[in-house]
């Protein structure tokens, strides 16, 4: 099966609505996001 045509290789969400609501706070950078869920998430014992 080839995907190449058909697959989205970029996206990006369009965060307006959701500062016009007064969210202030900052986001994650990728590698704060990968960081953050290795070491918060996948290194738990827990099962979610």
């Amino acid at each position: 099966m080839d995907i190449r045509d058909t697959y989205q290789y970029f996206t990006e969400a369009n965060m307006s609505k959701l500062r016009a609501s007064g969210y202030e706070q900052s986001f994650y950078n990728l590698e704060e996001g990968i960081d953050d869920y290795v070491k918060n998430y996948l290194l738990e014992e827990q099962i979610w």
